[in-house]
């Protein structure tokens, strides 16, 4: 037994006057068949119903399927999730709308089945629950139009609604929601606006809220309100969802809530710009972030100076200021970023180990010396400056030895586009005199007694240098007797020097001679040796006796006599 049975239902009065003023009067249900879309539009109430019972296909073959109340209502909620019939706002009907199918003028089914084949002769479910006992909803029977209340519990067919003229004013007890309808616009990547709260009447237990279809990513329906709120990360076109509001011991009403998601606006932010140096062929990276998250792209104002296959990776063409610039094209959901660029320097870089070469590097005074280097690096000019003393001079990248000693040069590559001026260590060259022409020095004779002079004279040798000379004895340590016999020499030989004369003095021997002509100019100085016999002095021809030269005589001449005078004397004896 129903439960409305039990509890011997009364209808209300108003009930029965609506049905009997849609039954007996001219204004009868007429009905449009939409084939293509498989509805039919009641054009007085301006429903719109599905032509089948829930389960059946196609021209409404095969079985319509039975559940339970709560069932009915979720399988409103699973046509909306899969756009049933091109529409998402499908929903169970109250019990007046439903009641407003029945024809009474049939049975078994008692509906029209031109409009609705193959309608079950069945009870059907209603949304409307029957207040006296919330754990019943009210059906409609289609084999006769009873209506009744049994437990949710049961299982009854379903047939879904959509649009249209509610009968819900008739219903007083149906539950309702307000606000029954609603606007809102948001934007992606930005909090919308929230949705206001519901207002549920003729409600009993907890009410909870579903939504149908899916919101939008980022948007979720509040359970307990029905508020829709979030920031949606999805664009879409004006869209009408069904917010359901669901009693835990009663039945369920519906609202309308139409959102707008429009397309997010973003930006592009570079992070920290790189410091790249001139490398060939080198690289370095950028990193520009969209509001959006999505892909940036990359590409070159300057691409003389750098490049891109756009990507975060540049490529290094030469140093000089590189542009690169950064865009996002927008989606569906976002436009197009403004462009962002990032202005980078790409530094010159220091040559490698520069090195000064210089060949020969020794060299004599008017003598020169080719300058090179080695290492370095771009196409720099190459100059050559002395570093130390100014012993030689350079002329492009000829060395010219003007003085003699250490000479010291450095070269320096200039700078070009792609490096740094760059400059070597020193390279030194030894600068000496030249030799001047062989000099040559001839004593006016080769051997002299002692105590006479040798004039000597030069020849040869280069320059204006002053000619010097010095003498070494090299003195005889014994000499020969006019009887061949040797003795120590009396006297110690000296070789004095005056100007370019040589004069010995004292004992015999030689006069080692060195002539000097100084250095001058290019010329380094230069010597010459001569050696000089030095012999016994000459006696002087017919010298006069001294007086005790005399006396010497007179004293040997008287020896002399009184020895022959003695021999004779022996002899007479």
């Amino acid at each position: 037994m129903s439960i409305a049975m039990k509890n011997c239902q009364i209808p209300s009065l108003l009930w029965w006057l609506l049905l009997s003023w849609m039954w007996t009067g001219s204004v009868q249900a007429a009905y449009t068949v939409n084939a293509a879309e498989g509805t039919v539009t009641d054009s007085v109430t301006g429903l719109i119903w599905d032509q089948c019972s829930w389960g059946q296909s196609g021209a409404c073959t095969g079985t319509a399927s039975t559940h339970t109340w709560s069932q009915a209502l979720g399988v409103a909620v699973t046509a909306n999730g899969q756009n049933y019939k091109g529409h998402n706002d499908w929903r169970l009907p109250s019990r007046t709308e439903l009641v407003a199918l029945v024809n009474y003028a049939a049975s078994n089914p008692a509906i029209d089945t031109i409009a609705f084949p193959a309608t079950p002769a069945n009870w059907f479910w209603s949304s409307t629950v029957y207040e006296p006992y919330p754990a019943s909803a009210w059906s409609v029977n289609f084999s006769n139009g009873y209506t009744n209340a049994f437990y949710q519990s049961y299982y009854f067919h379903v047939r879904l609604v959509r649009s249209g003229q509610s009968f819900s004013p008739f219903d007083v007890l149906a539950p309702a929601l307000s606000p029954a309808t609603q606007t809102v616009t948001g934007t992606v990547g930005t909090v919308m606006t929230a949705t206001t709260a519901f207002t549920p009447t003729n409600f009993s237990g907890a009410v909870s809220y579903t939504i149908s279809p899916a919101l939008p990513g980022g948007l979720a329906i509040n359970a307990l309100t029905g508020v829709i709120s979030g920031t949606p990360t999805a664009a879409q076109s004006s869209t009408p969802y069904t917010v359901t509001a669901t009693g835990s011991t009663s039945g369920s009403a519906t609202a309308t809530v139409s959102l707008t998601v429009a397309q997010g606006t973003q930006t592009i932010t570079f992070g920290p710009a790189p410091t790249p140096t001139y490398a060939p062929g080198g690289t370095f990276s950028v990193s520009a972030i969209a509001s959006s998250s999505l892909t940036v792209t990359y590409s070159s104002q300057t691409p003389g100076v750098c490049t891109t296959g756009g990507s975060a990776t540049i490529t290094i063409v030469t140093a000089g200021p590189c542009t690169i610039a950064a865009n996002q094209a927008g989606n569906a959901n976002w436009t197009a970023a403004p462009q962002a660029t990032q202005a980078i320097t790409i530094a010159q870089a220091s040559q490698s180990g520069l090195t000064a070469t210089a060949t020969p590097n020794s060299i004599a005074v008017n003598g020169t010396s080719t300058l090179n280097t080695t290492g370095g690096n771009g196409t720099g000019t190459v100059t050559y400056a002395v570093a130390l003393g100014d012993l030689c001079t350079v002329s492009g990248s000829t060395l010219t030895g003007v003085g003699a000693g250490l000479c010291t040069v450095t070269a320096t590559r200039a700078a070009d586009t792609n490096y740094l001026a760059a400059t070597s260590s020193g390279v030194s060259v030894t600068v000496a005199l030249n030799p001047q022409a062989p000099l040559t020095v001839t004593p006016s004779t080769l051997s002299v007694p002692a105590d006479q002079s040798v004039t000597l004279s030069t020849t040869g040798g280069s320059g204006n240098g002053t000619v010097t000379h010095t003498a070494v004895a090299q003195p005889d340590a014994t000499v020969q007797t006019a009887n061949s016999r040797t003795v120590a020499a009396a006297s110690v030989l000296t070789c004095g020097i005056n100007g370019n004369i040589l004069t010995p003095t004292g004992g015999t021997g030689r006069c080692l001679v060195t002539t000097t002509k100084a250095a001058d100019g290019p010329y380094a100085a230069a010597t010459a040796q001569s050696t000089i016999t030095v012999t016994a002095a000459s006696p002087p021809s017919n010298p006069i006796p001294t007086l005790g030269e005399w006396a010497q005589r007179v004293m040997l001449l008287l020896m002399i006599a009184a020895a022959r005078h003695g021999r004779r004397l022996r002899a007479g004896d």
